[in-house]
């Protein structure tokens, strides 16, 4: 399984709800701020979280995945979009509204750094990979969006544009950031 995806109209899903767990995180760090609550993994639900994508890869039900780690799930999406070495032609179309209980910012859903994953699943399989789900007391799984062709990534709260950027604006912030910085 790779963590570039794969094919359009494929659903994307998330395990692991966000939580307002900044503190140290690199969105902090960008705006200059320390934060307060840094992730606090709960060591039973990581390791459900963890034989629950290991099973879904090991039946054929996920064809790509990512860990949700720096930089929270907007990076992880967009790192997902552009593959391992900005090969990627993909989209996403995202949706932030189910991703947590808790009433978070819109900066706190994307760039939370609470564990999880992001698990891309074929339409065909979604059934057998929410049954699967089911089987796994404690791991929260909730579907933000699909796979696109359209070569942006585009995510959305209440309906309302958040972060709409092509891929090939991405790949060159990826592949040119540091050289700008310098």
């Amino acid at each position: 399984v790779t963590m570039q995806l794969v094919h359009e109209g494929n659903k994307l899903y998330l395990l692991g709800k966000r939580k307002n767990e900044l503190g140290g995180s690199e969105y902090y760090h960008y705006k200059g701020h320390l934060g307060a609550n840094i992730p606090k993994p709960q060591l039973a639900e990581v390791k459900k979280q963890l034989y629950a994508v290991i099973d879904a890869i090991n039946e054929g039900l996920i064809v790509s995945a990512h860990d949700i780690s720096e930089g929270g799930v907007a990076t992880t999406l967009v790192e997902m979009a552009l593959g391992g070495r900005a090969e990627g032609e993909k989209g996403v179309s995202i949706s932030l509204d189910e991703m947590s209980e808790d009433e978070l910012m819109v900066y706190q859903l994307l760039f939370s750094e609470t564990g999880g994953f992001v698990l891309e699943v074929p339409v065909e399989k979604e059934q057998d990979f929410v049954a699967l789900m089911k089987k796994y007391e404690y791991v929260d799984y909730v579907h933000i969006g699909e796979v696109t062709d359209q070569k942006t990534i585009e995510i959305k709260h209440n309906n309302k544009a958040v972060v709409d950027i092509s891929l090939d604006k991405a790949k060159k912030a990826w592949w040119e950031g540091l050289r700008e910085k310098l």
